[in-house]
């Protein structure tokens, strides 16, 4: 099945590049003279992928197909994945040129799991920016958020702080500005305080990593 997907979309794509789609101004898409391209399959089986994920949706919905909360974000998220992947192939036709909306350099971002640095990845920070902290800042919030932890885990954990705190003042150096994004936990707010008495960083809170987007990033940097 995904086989037979994957040659409907190359089909719908070779149209594609055939054909001048009007555009309106405001959108940032400039069309360009068509040329012969390769297919990026593992950009294309991206967005099949994601479209996959979207179409259960369809059936959640039923019978009304209204959409809210949380769904909602994630929905639209999943679409504008779609949308900056089909334009990624598009633009290999030469079909569309895409202007990005840039992500600034000097920005250092401390996160405080894996998942959050996916999602930032995934709308296109650039990992070289991203530090997963994984623990607090300090031994006493480690202490706060699991009192009972036993004395043996909290010299693993030391000396992990210690090494985070060195990445941090290694990499500060680099960079203009730190932004600290983490989850409404104990621990999230824990790292954030920290931080910001650290490094006088800005905090991002958000309730799920599918949340992150560039839309909310840029308020941080003014964009």
């Amino acid at each position: 099945m995904d086989r037979i997907r994957i040659k409907q979309c190359e089909r719908l794509i070779k149209k594609a590049s055939k054909s001048k789609p009007k555009i309106k101004s405001k959108d940032k898409i400039t069309i360009n003279k068509v040329k012969e391209g390769q297919i990026d399959i593992e950009t294309l089986n991206d967005a099949i992928n994601k479209l996959l994920e979207s179409e259960t949706f369809i059936y959640k919905t039923l019978p009304s197909r209204k959409i809210k909360g949380k769904d909602a974000q994630e929905f639209c998220n999943n679409l504008m994945f779609v949308k900056k992947k089909i334009e990624k192939i598009l633009s290999d036709f030469d079909v569309i040129k895409t202007v990005e909306e840039e992500i600034p350099k000097e920005i250092l971002i401390v996160t405080q799991n894996t998942r959050i640095k996916k999602r930032l990845q995934d709308i296109g920070v650039d990992p070289r920016q991203i530090i997963v902290a994984g623990v607090p800042l300090a031994l006493e919030d480690m202490k706060e958020i699991n009192p009972n932890i036993p004395e043996h885990a909290l010299k693993n954990i030391e000396k992990r702080i210690k090494v985070i705190k060195n990445e941090i003042s290694r990499k500060i150096k680099h960079f203009e500005k730190i932004l600290v994004v983490v989850q409404k936990d104990k621990s999230g707010k824990l790292l954030a305080k920290r931080a910001k008495e650290l490094y006088n960083a800005e905090v991002m809170f958000c309730e799920d990593p599918k949340d992150i987007d560039l839309h909310k990033l840029s308020k941080f940097w003014g964009g």
